[in-house]
Parts: structure tokens; sequence; C-alpha cells
């Protein structure tokens, strides 16, 4: 564990990233900045206190991106600032941290904020947040503090998202299949699904970004799923959140003879075929599902209590199956395969 106590500008990691700094990783560090006097004008460009310090580079914005500087599992604690982007000489850009434990200590608490950014003249880009876990007293919502003149200082926060890709039509998983993901502003993601048809991606949700003195805040609106064959599929990135599975339209699929999943564009049913258990995802909570078979026989009728339901079925003959939601505006009707 690294303590710093100080009534002047100082930081605990203090780093640079870069290609001098390929390969570094900082792993299961404990840092607590800690100013002991609230005297200092902490908007003051020379008044940072933060456990890590990431500097900037005066480089021009369409040179490359340096090689990502890797943080894992670190726990930062403070009473001023836990991070600093953008502070002064170096290399900047790339900083990923995952996993953080951010924790607030309670007292000079009108000067504290999650983040810095700014100081002098640099730029730093393409710096992540990835599943912070934040303590008590720390919000991600409170905007960064903007100190300096900094020229262009970008962060980004967002969450691992695991997420089950079936074909619409069939309700058949997407299994090993590649897959491209895009949102506005970052370059798209190609990666592939899994054996089971999941896909797994840094989901960014929020931007915070100082340019000439100008400062944004940016929710991410939507995110594109591309895979060959298919029309992509855009979900808004607050739906997406609560979301696990997501169903691509197959123009070539008739419906008529390929029984499955007919999901919209909130409500996801997999697996089908089903052999003894089906997931409902993207519910409300209080809806009516019923389960009708081919004659029209109601064989089931569950009440919804959370957003997401499992129903067994592993009693069911085989068979076409219709799953009914009422609640839903409007109702809705589902069709699955059982074996």
């Amino acid at each position: 564990m690294l303590l710093l106590q100080s009534r002047l500008s100082k930081s605990g990691i203090w780093t640079a990233t870069g290609e001098r700094n390929k390969g570094v990783i900082y792993r299961r560090n404990t840092v607590k900045g800690e100013a002991i006097s609230d005297k200092n004008d902490f908007a003051d460009v020379n008044a940072a206190l933060t456990c890590v310090d990431i500097n900037g580079d005066d480089l021009p914005l369409n040179n490359p991106l340096p090689t990502p500087m890797i943080f894992e599992d670190n726990r930062l604690i403070g009473n001023v600032n836990l991070i600093a982007f953008g502070s002064g000489y170096g290399i900047g850009g790339s900083a990923h941290f995952y996993r953080s434990k951010l924790e607030k200590i309670s007292h000079t608490d009108g000067h504290f904020a999650p983040f810095r950014l700014g100081f002098w003249y640099w730029n730093t880009r393409d710096n992540y947040m990835i599943d912070a876990i934040c303590g008590e007293g720390v919000d991600l919502e409170q905007p960064p503090r903007f100190y300096g003149s900094t020229r262009y200082i970008e962060v980004f926060y967002g969450q691992t998202k695991k997420v089950f890709v079936t074909d619409r039509c069939n309700g058949v998983p997407l299994c090993n299949t590649a897959i491209t993901i895009s949102t506005e502003g970052r370059q798209p993601i190609h990666t592939k699904t899994d054996n089971e048809g999941y896909v797994t991606f840094e989901m960014l949700t929020v931007r915070h970004l100082k340019a000439d003195n100008v400062i944004s805040h940016t929710d991410y609106v939507s995110y594109s799923f591309a895979v060959a064959g298919h029309p992509a599929c855009t979900i808004a990135t607050e739906a997406l959140k609560i979301r696990e599975g997501i169903a691509l339209d197959d123009p070539l699929c008739d419906p008529s003879i390929n029984a499955g999943v007919i999901a919209n564009s909130k409500v996801i049913i997999f697996p089908s075929p089903a052999s003894s258990v089906i997931y409902l995802n993207g519910l409300i909570g209080n809806e009516t599902i019923r389960i009708i078979d081919s004659a029209g026989r109601l064989l089931l009728t569950q009440k919804a209590t959370s957003q997401s339901e499992k129903i067994e079925v592993s009693g069911f003959a085989s068979g076409f199956y219709l799953i009914e939601i009422e609640g839903t505006k409007p109702a809705e009707t589902f069709k699955v395969v059982i074996r």
C-alpha cells in the first residue's frame, strides 16, 4: 500500500503511457492520497492531489494511439481526486482501468471528484474506466473536475457486457459467428460469438471530453450488431444495459417453416429449440406469461416477477408452441420449438 499525505501537489502513481511503457500492468495496488488541510486552492493547476497521475502529450490528435497501459484490480482511496488525466509531461493516452475499487475519504467533501481532467497544454485520448466498483460517496455520474488550459482530454466509462445472439426467425443461437459491434465515435469491434452463441465486449456508456476549453458529456445513444446475411440490429445503450440477448433478422428465413423466437425490440426468448428450460429477458416484471400448444390448449400460466424469467418445459412433448405475454403494450406472441 502506498500512502500519501500532503499539503502540496502530489500523486501516488505518476506514469506515462506509450511505447516506452509497452506491456506495463499495474495490478492489485492500494494507493491512498489524502489532503491533510483544505486550505489549498484545489482549483489551482499546481494543487493536484491524486492517487494515479496519467500524463498527457503535445502530439497531433491524428497520430496513432499508443499501446494501452493496463490497470487491473487496484484500490484507490482519496479525498480530492482519485485519477488525474493529462496532467504533465510524457506520452499520454490509452490508460485502461479494469475493476478499480474507488473509495472516498469522508472529510474535505467540497473538494472531492473521482477524476481530474487537465493541467497545462497536454492531450490524452482513449482512456477507459471499465467495471468500476464505487464505494460510498463515489458517484461516476458526478462530472470530472476540469482544470488548466489542457486542449483535448477524453475519458470513457463502461462495463463488460455479455449478450446472447440468436436468429430472430428460427431462434437458433449464432455460435462461433463473426460479428461487428459499432457505436458512435469509436472504432468498430470485430469479434466472434462463443460456442454457445454469446458475445462479450466492452460497452462504453459515457464519454467525458474537454476540447479547446469546451466541456462535454456524452451518453452513448446506440450500439449496432452486424452479422453477415443479417441486417444490423441497433439498440439504445440504456436498453442494452439490462438486455441479455439480441435477435437478428434473417431476410431469407420463412417463419412458417422455421419456427422459433419472434422477438420484438425489447423481449428476448431463448433458446429455441429448447429441451428443458426457456428464458425470457427484457420484461417489465408484472406480465402474465402463457404457453399454448399447436392445438390451442393452454398448458401453463405464469406471472412475471422480474425482468428475467425462467420456465421449465422438460415435461412438454416435442413440437411447436406459442408464448403469449400480456401486460406489455401491445401484447406479444412468440413461437418456440420444444424437443
